[in-house]
């Protein structure tokens, strides 16, 4: 671009007044770099705002997938808790103890109704998490 500066001033360093030619040149080498530097400083300047939408943008991609990784450690954690009641509601029913008297049977019913109420609480509780 400014190659006939730069043939200037390897001309002018034969000559007498190589320094001030020579100090000339560099000036203007160096005016070339600061246009060539306020370009790069205007093209970044505009790019600026595209970027920081993009930015804008991915942050709030990374929060939609955040909170989609957080539903479903929540329905995991959910899934795991009831399977947990339902297998101690299942140990508790798979016993074989009938009751030796009056006392024990009635004990063993109210054991029973807590279990059917226990059991249709968890029912209610899959059928919501079914339909969300």
């Amino acid at each position: 671009m400014l190659t006939w500066w730069t043939d200037l001033c390897d001309f002018t360093l034969l000559s007498n007044t190589k320094v001030n030619i020579h100090n000339l040149c560099l000036s203007v080498m160096r005016f070339k770099n600061y246009i060539d530097d306020r370009k790069q400083v205007s093209i970044l300047v505009c790019l600026l705002p595209i970027r920081w939408k993009a930015l804008q943008g991915a942050l709030n991609t990374y929060k939609a997938d955040l909170a989609a990784a957080l539903e479903v450690h929540s329905f995991n954690r959910d899934v795991d808790d009831i399977n947990d009641r339902i297998n101690e509601k299942a140990v508790l029913l798979s016993s074989e103890e009938l009751g030796k008297d009056l006392e024990a049977v009635q004990s063993l019913q109210r054991q029973q109704e807590a279990i059917e109420r226990d059991m249709t609480a968890l029912q209610n509780t899959l059928e919501v998490m079914h339909w969300t």
